[in-house]
């Protein structure tokens, strides 16, 4: 899990793909690391397929209108 760096240092991979990390969740999740309530509902469609509308706005956090309005979109 180590590896000599050429700046004259080890480093631990698992800092460096934390680090890569960091980064890329910071460039996905631009609102201050908030979900948007669309990527909320697409993520409970992708693990819960086949549920009612009512059970996405509950597994989602979100209200029924606004699952609506996303869905319909």
């Amino acid at each position: 899990m180590r590896y000599y760096s050429n700046r004259g240092y080890y480093l631990f991979q698992l800092d460096s793909f934390n680090n890569s990390c960091e980064q890329w969740f910071g460039k996905a999740l631009p609102n201050n690391g908030k979900l948007s309530v669309a990527q909320k509902i697409l993520e409970v469609l992708a693990t819960n397929p086949g549920i009612t509308l009512d059970q996405i706005a509950k597994f989602s956090g979100e209200n029924l209108k606004a699952a609506e309005s996303i869905i319909k979109t």
